[in-house]
């Protein structure tokens, strides 16, 4: 569905020791935001109470920044909880926190990756709201409520059109229980659909989509249907690398989930300065990926949801 930007309140920068890059990068924040209410917070992966390293200390002086009071936090629950954006000096910093905080996955980005996203993000336009598309997947707990256990957005050039009220899934050919040894389990689709990804989307993901199976994606509307799907994988590039972090499948045995994380490269050409000739760009891409999958009454899972963040 469409959604608004909510107004974020606390930041958290995260390193390895919280003894030199998050604390210097939190009282630069903290300065270019002193005028408004939001909260900068640092920590580390690694164990606190320790100051900032001597080197630290210096450049924060050049900077007129005092660290010397400061003392090494570790990144936990409480921490990721209250921020609204978290920010890493590394890839690595990311995965840790969200192995171990997996609903922080759409909050949780590197300083490299956040400077990205931005560049491709539409002006404000004259104050007018930018466009957005939510996915959330809801898990039943024993008391019969409702919670939320993920939730991704991406941008979108204009309004996402749905239909009026709820839409069903459409899902005649549901699984019933009636399977083998032969069929496998979800993270043994997901892992076979990563390996598969390196060699080309399209075919990859041929024989794995649900009827009316979406694919989300940064600054796109949804592509929806198979057709639809198939037609615009076939002009995507290949997975540079894709690795499952987590599956997790309804008692019911026909509904599931998974997570993990991806890499993948494309070349275009640029034309070069002063338009002599063109040079080819290699555009990175990585993140994570997030898909919820139906099993058919074969025993088979289908992908009806691929979002990649």
């Amino acid at each position: 569905m469409q959604g608004e930007h909510a107004a974020i309140e606390t930041v958290l920068i995260v390193c390895t020791a919280n003894q030199c890059r998050s604390p210097l990068a939190a009282a630069l924040l903290r300065r270019a935001l002193e005028d408004t209410d939001v909260v900068v917070l640092d920590a580390g992966t690694g164990e606190a109470g320790y100051p900032v390293t001597e080197g630290t200390l210096t450049a924060a002086a050049r900077l007129e920044l005092d660290l010397a009071d400061h003392r090494s936090t570790t990144v936990d629950a409480s921490l990721v909880e209250q921020a609204d954006l978290i920010l890493t000096m590394e890839r690595e910093h990311v995965r840790t926190i969200v192995l171990e905080h997996p609903q922080a996955w759409a909050k949780t980005f590197t300083l490299k990756e956040l400077v990205r996203r931005s560049e491709h993000l539409a002006p404000r336009n004259n104050g007018q709201p930018r466009h957005s598309n939510y996915f959330s997947v809801w898990k039943r707990e024993r008391d019969g409520s409702f919670k939320v256990v993920m939730d991704v957005g991406t941008q979108t050039p204009s309004p996402v059109p749905y239909p009026t009220g709820v839409t069903r899934a459409p899902h005649a050919n549901r699984f019933t229980g009636d399977y083998d040894d032969t069929t496998p389990p979800l993270g043994t689709a997901d892992s076979l659909l990563n390996t598969a990804l390196r060699s080309g989307q399209a075919r990859a993901y041929r024989n794995r989509l649900a009827d009316g199976v979406r694919f989300h994606r940064q600054n796109a509307l949804p592509i929806v249907g198979q057709a639809a799907a198939l037609k615009w994988l076939a002009a995507q590039p290949s997975y540079s690398n894709a690795e499952a972090q987590y599956a997790e499948s309804a008692r019911s045995g026909d509904l599931g989930y998974t997570w993990g994380t991806y890499s993948m490269a494309s070349r275009r050409a640029v034309v070069a300065p002063g338009g002599r000739g063109a040079q080819q760009k290699l555009d990175a891409q990585v993140g994570f990926y997030l898909r919820v999958w139906v099993r058919e009454r074969n025993g088979q899972w289908k992908v009806a949801v691929d979002v990649l963040q």
